[in-house]
């Protein structure tokens, strides 16, 4: 058999059976499709049945859920031919997808053949563009990966390659395996890279790789150290295969300045896609990351200047590099300032309400009061235009000299560019501030209950 093809599929009911007809109608007909069902609770399962029932070279394996590591590797076992493709339940091939990349992996004898990708619009219900990530790279040529370090910097993309099985399986190359876990194909890529000799890359576009899926995982602001968790895995493997034997001395130390870059870089990208308060924790939280990551930065031949810049940024001033770069108040989701460091925290709220000429409190009750109080020491109360309650019952008609508005009420009566501070419970605020939105608040911040005491504990 020439390829097997792996298609890990979880609740992606809606865009399955485009997925599994794309494989179906390959012009490369000696393959097989292995479904990866990871516990789907949504039609998944009854779609991928229906293929099985009706092509022989379909396969289904329905397992619990234990997350997208596992579901692949899960696949990369079972698969019998000598190529292995990846392709995700939510995208689609091109007819002649696997037929190119086997033939260019036969014709070259490449351990890995990677190719472009187009972006596909389910709205626009259209592709967008070509996704040329490999146009620094010759093409139909085999190159080395020692002699090209800067390909360590491709998007990963394990879904536009194809792997030979038998390179995967001497090099120990599988996905890590974390329950829950997002982003599992950057240490998948960098194994792949890491010991590749024979890599060929090709212009087409082979797969439609769909940007407007919703549940996707780069919209998840949730998983904001999901990418930690790949990084550290990078050096696991490197350490594990130094400590075998099947790694040169000269090449390990050439590789962990490598990882030193790959942080750097994914890094950055996990830290622009998150929204506020995200940024904040997560720069937070890599600065010893970052701080080792300078001390390794001189391979010469993949850091840019800017790079390094920005680097030294992000270590010597984290505040004033999220003020430059943070997903700032206009971000369309939420401007959500939780308690995530005590400086930073009275920072943002004295920038805030400086900031703005009107505010609101949501809230009567204990919080919204500190807020009140916090804002009167700061002399800025005489913004505030009142408070709000989503019903009257059991709140005041006023708190001091300011009325309390119902919410349902207020419809015209405010500023909408106006400052909404959301002084109440956690389990309350983020449903508020979907209904503030929804009537066209764009200006929200969500405090914690400790407001007083991090704004005035000096």
């Amino acid at each position: 058999m020439k390829v097997s093809i792996i298609v890990p599929v979880y609740n992606t009911g809606k865009y399955l059976r485009q997925c599994l007809q794309s494989l179906k109608e390959q012009s490369l007909n000696d393959i097989e499709v292995i479904c990866v069902n990871d516990g789907s609770t949504d039609d998944s399962q009854e779609i991928i049945e229906s293929f099985v029932m009706k092509d022989q070279r379909f396969k289904a394996i329905h397992k619990s859920n234990t997350g997208y590591g596992n579901t692949v590797n899960t696949g990369i076992k079972a698969a019998k031919a000598k190529y292995i493709g990846i392709l995700e339940s939510d995208d689609f091939a091109e007819p002649n997808m696997f037929q190119r990349l086997y033939d260019t992996a036969e014709n070259y004898r490449a351990e890995l053949v990677k190719a472009n990708y187009n972006l596909y619009s389910e709205s626009l219900s259209s592709i967008v563009k070509c996704e040329e990530m490999l146009g620094g790279f010759p093409y139909e040529r085999i190159i080395s990966v020692k002699d090209n370090l800067k390909v360590f910097g491709i998007h990963p993309s394990v879904w536009s390659a194809l792997y030979r099985k038998s390179y995967l399986e001497e090099n120990d190359i599988l996905f890590l395996e974390t329950p829950g876990a997002s982003y599992q194909d950057i240490s998948f890529a960098f194994k792949v890279f890491s010991n590749a000799e024979r890599v060929c890359f090709i212009k087409d576009s082979v797969l439609n790789y769909r940007v407007d899926n919703v549940d996707s995982s780069v919209h998840n602001p949730q998983k904001i150290f999901c990418v930690c968790d790949e990084l550290n895995e990078i050096e696991r493997y490197i350490n594990e295969r130094a400590m075998r034997g099947t790694l040169k001395k000269e090449w390990r130390d050439k590789l962990y300045k490598i990882v030193a870059w790959i942080k750097y870089r994914n890094y950055m990208w996990n830290y622009m896609r998150l929204s506020l308060p995200y940024q904040y924790a997560f720069l937070l939280n890599v600065q010893d990351e970052l701080r080792d990551i300078r001390l390794k930065e001189s391979e010469s031949d993949l850091w840019e200047d800017v790079e390094k810049e920005t680097l030294n940024r992000m270590i010597d001033d984290p505040h004033a590099f999220l003020k430059i770069t943070g997903r700032g108040y206009e971000d369309p989701r939420l401007s959500l300032i939780p308690v995530l460091n005590h400086s930073f925290s009275i920072r943002c709220f004295q920038d805030l309400v400086t900031e703005f000429q009107e505010i609101y409190i949501y809230g009567a009750g204990k919080m919204a009061q500190n807020s009140w109080y916090c804002l009167k020491k700061m002399q800025m109360d005489y913004k505030v235009k009142g408070f709000i309650v989503s019903e009257q019952k059991g709140n005041p008609r006023q708190i001091e000299d300011k009325n309390v508005f119902v919410f349902t009420k207020m419809k015209g009566q405010y500023n909408e560019n106006a400052l909404i501070i959301v002084a109440l419970h956690r389990q309350y605020q983020y449903e508020i501030s979907l209904e503030l939105q929804a009537v066209g608040c764009s200006n929200i911040l969500l405090i914690d209950d400790r407001l007083k005491s991090w704004i005035f504990e000096d």
